[in-house]
C-alpha cells in the first residue's frame, strides 16, 4: 500500500475482526492465571481445587482452548506431536486409576494435565507474531496480584495473613493466594516477568511499572516466607544479567556463565551473613522470625519417607494425592508431597512417570536453546525459567500440582515449540493481526 493511501473500509473490519479472533486464543491462558493465583476465599488449603470457583474457572479455561483448536486443528496437530511427552503422561496418569482406591481423583488430575496441554496450544498459536506482547501482558497481571497481595496484607490482614493477631511483621504472607508458598511462587514468576520484560525495548510507562514491580515483588517473597522462592529468586536476578543482550547464546557461553552467577551469589550471601548476620537470617531463613528452628522444616525426612515409598512400589502409588500411599501405611504424619518435585513425581508415577518428565525437561531445554538463534530474547527467558524450576523443586514440589510455576512452564514450552516451528517454516504464523490463516 502506498504511503498516504487510504485504506479501504472493508479492509479495516476484515484486520478488527482478526484481531479479535486472534486475542481469543490467549484467553484461556488468562483464565488459567487467574485460578492459579487467586484463592478466591480458600486460605490454608495446598489443593488449588479446594474451591469450587477455581475448578469452574480451570475448566472454562480448558474448554474454550479445546474448542479454538478444533477450529485449527492442522496447525495445532504439529505442536500437539511436540507436547506428546505431556499427553502420554496423563494417559498413563489414566491407567494409574486401576490400582487407586480413589480412582475418582486421578481421573481429575489426569484432566487437568490434558487441559494444560490444550492452553499451552492454544497461547502457543495466539504468539505467532507478537512474542513482544508475551511479557508486557504477563507483567502487568502478575503485577496486579503483586500489588492486591499487598494491599490484603496491611489492609484486610484477615485475607492476606496465616495468623492476623500476629502482624505482618511476623505472620506468613498469604495476599491473594490460599498458602505462604503459593504467594512464594507468585512471586518468583512476577520477578521473572519482569525481568524477561525489561530485556524488551517498551514504553517508559510500562517500564516504569516493571521496575517498580521488582522491589515490591521482593517485599512480598520476604514476606510469604519461603525460602525456596526467594532463593529462586535471587537466582532469577543473576540468571537475567548474564544472559541479557540480543545476541544468540551458545551452551558453553551459557555454563561458564551460570558459573559465574553461582560463585557471586555464594560469596553476596557469604558477605551478607558476615555483616549482618540478623539481617540474612531474616531474608533468607523467614522462619527464624516466628523463633523456629533455622532447618530445613523437617524436609530431610520426609526425602527419606518419599525414596521409601518410591522403593516400596516403583510403578507409582498413581495419581490420587497420595490417598492410597497413606491408606496403606501406619505413619502418623500425612502430607500431599513431598517437597521435592522429582520424588513427587516418581512416588506417584513411578519409573515410567519420572522418564516422562525428565523427557520433557529435554525437550524444554532443547527447544530453548534452538530458539535462541531465532529469537534470543524470549529464549533467554525461557532458559531462565527453566533453570530456577529445576532449583525450586529440589525443595518444593512443582511438577503437575496445581500450582503457577508447572503450568506456567508448559505454557512457555508450547509458545517456544510454536516460534521454533514458524522460524524454521514447517508452519505458517496463524491468527496474526491483519492476516488470513491458513486453514
Amino acid at each position: 500500500m502506498l504511503l498516504g493511501a487510504k485504506q479501504s473500509p472493508s479492509l479495516d473490519v476484515q484486520a478488527s475482526q482478526t484481531q479479535v479472533v486472534a486475542h481469543w486464543f490467549l484467553l484461556p491462558f488468562l483464565l488459567l492465571l487467574l485460578a492459579r493465583v487467586y484463592s478466591f476465599g480458600v486460605v490454608g488449603d495446598l489443593s488449588a481445587e479446594a474451591s469450587n470457583v477455581k475448578t469452574a474457572i480451570l475448566g472454562l479455561s480448558y474448554f474454550m482452548a479445546l474448542l479454538l483448536l478444533l477450529n485449527k486443528m492442522e496447525t495445532a496437530s504439529l505442536l500437539f506431536n511436540k507436547l506428546a511427552p505431556l499427553f502420554i503422561l496423563s494417559i498413563y496418569a489414566c491407567l494409574t486409576a486401576g490400582w487407586s482406591i480413589a480412582p475418582g481423583i486421578v481421573i481429575f488430575r489426569a484432566a487437568h494435565i490434558v487441559g494444560l496441554g490444550f492452553v499451552a496450544i492454544s497461547t502457543g498459536l495466539w504468539i505467532r507474531g507478537r512474542t513482544e506482547s508475551f511479557f508486557p501482558i504477563l507483567m502487568l497481571a502478575m503485577f496486579g496480584a503483586v500489588a492486591l497481595s499487598l494491599f490484603y496484607v496491611f489492609f484486610v490482614p484477615m485475607r492476606g495473613l496465616i495468623n492476623p493477631e500476629w502482624g505482618p511483621k511476623i505472620s506468613r504472607w498469604t495476599g491473594v493466594t490460599q498458602h505462604p508458598n503459593f504467594l512464594g511462587m507468585v512471586g518468583v514468576v512476577s520477578f521473572w516477568a519482569a525481568l524477561s520484560y525489561l530485556s524488551q525495548k517498551t514504553s517508559f510507562i510500562l517500564r516504569l511499572i516493571a521496575w517498580c514491580s521488582l522491589p515490591l515483588t521482593l517485599v512480598v517473597l520476604q514476606g510469604s516466607g519461603s525460602r525456596t522462592a526467594i532463593v529462586t529468586a535471587i537466582v532469577l536476578a543473576a540468571s537475567a544479567f548474564l544472559m541479557r543482550g540480543t545476541a544468540s547464546l551458545s551452551f558453553s557461553m551459557l555454563a561458564k556463565r551460570l558459573g559465574l552467577a553461582f560463585v557471586g551469589t555464594l560469596v553476596t550471601v557469604t558477605l551478607l551473613f558476615a555483616a549482618a548476620p540478623d539481617l540474612a537470617k531474616r531474608i533468607l531463613m523467614p522462619e527464624a522470625r516466628t523463633g523456629a528452628a533455622d532447618t530445613l522444616s523437617g524436609r530431610p525426612e520426609i526425602w527419606a519417607r518419599g525414596v521409601e515409598a518410591f522403593i516400596e512400589n516403583p510403578f507409582g502409588w498413581t495419581f490420587d494425592d497420595l490417598t492410597t500411599y497413606w491408606s496403606q501405611t501406619t505413619f502418623t504424619e500425612r502430607y500431599l508431597h513431598f517437597h521435592n518435585g522429582f520424588l513427587d513425581i516418581a512416588v506417584k508415577g513411578g519409573l515410567i512417570a519420572e522418564i516422562l518428565l525428565l523427557a520433557m525437561l529435554t525437550l524444554m531445554f532443547r527447544c530453548a536453546f534452538k530458539l535462541r538463534v531465532y529469537d534470543p530474547l524470549f529464549a533467554k527467558s525461557f532458559l531462565s525459567y527453566l533453570i530456577c524450576n529445576l532449583i525450586y523443586n529440589m525443595t518444593e514440589s512443582g511438577f503437575d500440582r496445581e500450582t503457577l510455576l508447572w503450568p506456567l512452564m508448559v505454557v512457555m514450552w508450547g509458545c517456544s515449540e510454536s516460534l521454533l516451528l514458524v522460524h524454521k517454516g514447517t508452519a505458517k504464523p496463524v491468527c496474526c493481526l491483519g492476516q488470513r490463516s491458513e486453514n
